[in-house]
């Protein structure tokens, strides 16, 4: 029964080893999934001033939004994926005993171990890979992060139009009211025709359906940035400011735009990573023809020979398969060349969004200058001037609703125009590649915070 203690303790010492092991990485694991890193939900409510800037909105919403949190988990696990193919498999052990031996004066039993090693440079080529894919997933990340600074610069200029078109329609129905007065006042004299003040009152009609659109529109754009800041659709928003400049352009050249955009652009570097991990991919292929092999070690107590009971060896398998082999790398290459095709096709459609983007930034703005330097004051002019001729009885009532009508629409026009600048210029900024109006390229800190 002494020849049994030795393989007893090698048992013991393989089957409880390993267990250890793996109730600490089960563990390990639990409290990952326990984590509540970039889980939102945890986050306090976002604090705003009195009045909503665009700035801090957009900085909330890349900060909150599980858009964010989503993109940055994808690129996480990528992460993790270069420590699992660049390591070894681990040692595998066996151990069998005779059972009809047992009892006997000579127990047989046998024990190996075992480590297999892939062919030189596979695990330098699949770590590649690996790295190259987390990074392409780095670049997606970014270009979340410029859609969704995107989406919440429209929605402020939705926000501002809208809260501006309100007060626009409040200061046309006090306008309307006073006409009406007005024209009633003058009917009453016999100075004017009874249809006048009946003319008012069909704008102000007019006008309130208007507002009541305007309001119902204003309650979904406050729901819709809510939904961006992972806010309830109903909380509360403090009001956008009460006036936008005219913008201004900068001065540039379209290559020079152009070029920095290729540079610049997230989705353009993901391509490249994409391009790089085919590219390991393929070379990885090209080693599968060579054989992976494995070292053992083994003891063997049924040899009769003492010198034959303990075996070295090398185990390697036999690359036979060629048309899978050939199938893998003809697949790698095809990759490759469908990356470069792809990073071609959109660095072709970046430089012609780049002019497309900077000509439409040019062309809102002077339309925006155009509404603010001559059509608002003259259409307020207009108004004035009609409205004393039909007081003075020069001028018949319906020109003077048709100045105003002329106004409103004007005034509107100009907000729109105003809202339009900027968000063509929201549009130049993510074209180039950078955050709009922050005018710095998606930040990847945070992905190299949580690395480490």
């Amino acid at each position: 029964m002494k020849s049994m203690v030795a393989p007893l303790i090698l048992a013991l010492c393989l089957t409880v080893t390993a267990p250890v092991t793996a109730q600490q990485n089960d563990t390990d694991i639990d409290g990952l999934l326990n984590r509540e890193d970039g889980d939102t939900t945890a986050h306090e409510d976002v604090e705003f001033g009195p009045t909503l800037v665009r700035e801090d909105l957009i900085g909330a919403v890349l900060e909150r939004n599980p858009g964010m949190a989503q993109a940055q988990n994808a690129w996480q696990a990528a992460a993790e994926r270069p420590d699992q193919v660049k390591a070894w498999e681990d040692l595998r052990a066996m151990y069998a005993f005779g059972p009809q031996s047992i009892g006997s004066d000579r127990f047989g039993w046998q024990a190996a171990i075992e480590q297999r090693f892939p062919w030189f440079g596979k695990k330098g080529f699949a770590q590649e890979a690996a790295e190259a894919n987390a990074d392409a997933l780095a670049g997606e990340f970014a270009t979340v992060q410029l859609q969704l600074a995107y989406r919440a610069s429209l929605l402020f200029d939705d926000y501002f139009l809208i809260e501006r078109a309100l007060e626009v329609n409040q200061q046309h129905i006090d306008l309307l009211s006073d006409l009406k007065k007005s024209a009633e006042s003058m009917y009453a004299a016999g100075l004017a025709l009874q249809v006048n003040p009946l003319q008012a009152d069909v704008e102000l009609a007019h006008t309130e359906h208007a507002r009541l659109i305007l309001q119902a529109d204003r309650d979904i754009v406050r729901a819709r940035i809510n939904g961006l800041l992972h806010r309830a659709p109903e909380s509360p928003l403090p009001p956008p400011p009460d006036a936008q400049p005219v913008p201004r352009l900068e001065t540039l050249v379209d290559t020079a735009l152009a070029d920095s955009a290729l540079v610049n652009r997230p989705d353009l570097r993901s391509i490249e990573a994409r391009v790089l991990s085919a590219e390991a991919s393929r070379r990885l292929a090209g080693r599968e023809y060579w054989p992976d092999f494995s070292l053992f070690l083994s003891h063997n107590t049924m040899w009769q020979h003492p010198d034959h009971r303990t075996m070295l060896g090398i185990r390697l398998n036999v690359p036979l398969q060629l048309g899978r082999r050939g199938a893998a790398a003809r697949e790698a290459e095809a990759n490759i060349k469908m990356w470069r095709n792809r990073h071609a096709v959109l660095s072709d459609q970046v430089r012609v969004d780049v002019i497309e983007a900077r000509r439409r930034a040019r062309e809102a703005i002077d339309i925006a200058a155009l509404y603010e330097e001559r059509l608002v004051p003259v259409s307020r002019d207009q108004v004035n001037a009609a409205r004393s001729a039909f007081e003075a009885g020069r001028l018949d009532f319906s020109r003077v609703i048709d100045a105003e009508k002329n106004l409103r629409t004007v005034e509107l026009e100009y907000l729109d125009a105003i809202a339009s600048a900027y968000r063509h210029l929201a549009d130049l900024d993510r074209t180039v590649g950078v955050i709009p109006f922050l005018g710095i390229e998606p930040d990847l800190t945070r992905l190299k915070e949580d690395q480490k």
